[in-house]
């Protein structure tokens, strides 16, 4: 956080935590945004090495922001590449942090749980763009647009748990098989017709 320090923003407090996964200091949840308007979707934990809603302590001399800069309650916003990012809904209502993973999640059918790690949380261009133009200084403000975006927050796991789809019954494979050409078959004479 010496960057953080360096441009007048200390990480004072971290509050609202949900239990830790195994290794981690501190655990939030975040909602997944939904499509219907006013519906913020459904929960899952973002289990996070350095904090959940997280406040800074604000020089008042560097910024025209009220101290302490609360950051939280955490909503995610997926892009059409599958990049995804946390957005904080308590002060900035912007994007804060890019969200990158290195791996596919590891799944656990029978415990109907999945987690995904390591997690990369680095600060966007957004978050940035907010605080340069909180800057009461040009000096400031270059400092925050030199530092803030691609500075690396902390690290993190993901973690969700599912229900497993049950069938009942599962057609015999040769079944199967012809169902699926027969509408293969359908489906390219409705193309040509």
């Amino acid at each position: 956080m010496i960057s953080l320090e360096a441009i007048g923003l200390t990480l004072s407090n971290i509050d609202e935590l949900v239990p830790p996964a195994t290794g981690y200091d501190f655990a939030w949840p975040v909602v997944p945004p939904s499509t219907i308007l006013g519906n913020r979707g459904t929960t899952f934990e973002f289990l996070f090495d350095q904090g959940g809603v997280f406040s800074f302590a604000v020089d008042p001399t560097r910024y025209s922001l009220i101290s302490p800069l609360e950051l939280g309650e955490l909503s995610v916003f997926f892009t059409d590449d599958f990049s995804f990012f946390a957005i904080d809904t308590v002060t900035t209502n912007v994007p804060i942090l890019s969200v990158n993973t290195f791996s596919a999640p590891t799944v656990d059918v029978e415990a109907g749980t999945w987690f995904l790690e390591p997690i990369e949380l680095i600060f966007t261009q957004e978050f940035s763009d907010f605080l340069v133009q909180a800057a009461l200084t040009q000096e400031t403000a270059d400092q925050v647009a030199s530092v803030i975006p691609g500075l690396k927050f902390g690290e993190a796991r993901g973690d969700r748990g599912f229900v497993p789809l049950k069938t009942t019954s599962v057609p015999e494979p040769s079944s199967l098989l012809g169902l699926l050409m027969a509408v293969g078959t359908a489906c390219i004479l409705r193309k040509k017709h």
